[in-house]
């Protein structure tokens, strides 16, 4: 593994947490959107409950999965910043404290450090 391939673990283990939380918010609307109603005469339970009853059980394990995968990205970020700190000229740190740790695109840490694209 390269250096940068690295350094770049954090970047898509963070876009996997942003999808992730962007599905477990999906479940949850779909949860929310389900309603059911209360009829008197009817004795056996519906598809329609079992249905919302996996649908929790899906977003209860995503938020699971969400929480190892945060706790993950915390520790990574931890390592890549031992290593970052170890370069010494503190303008190249800057820059890869923005791009690895930040996950800012290459234009816009040219731009927050006044350098040209």
């Amino acid at each position: 593994m390269t250096t940068k391939e690295y350094l770049s673990r954090a970047f898509y283990l963070d876009m996997r947490i942003n999808s992730k939380a962007m599905q477990i918010a999906e479940l949850e609307a779909l949860v929310t959107k389900v309603s059911t109603v209360l009829n008197p005469v009817k004795v056996q339970t519906s598809i329609e409950n079992h249905r919302m009853e996996d649908t929790i059980i899906k977003m209860h394990e995503y938020q699971e999965e969400l929480d190892n995968d945060i706790k993950n990205l915390i520790q990574l970020k931890l390592e890549i910043k031992k290593i970052i700190d170890t370069v010494q000229e503190d303008e190249l740190r800057i820059v890869l404290d923005l791009r690895y740790l930040s996950s800012m695109r290459w234009e816009d840490i040219a731009v927050r450090m006044n350098y040209s694209i």
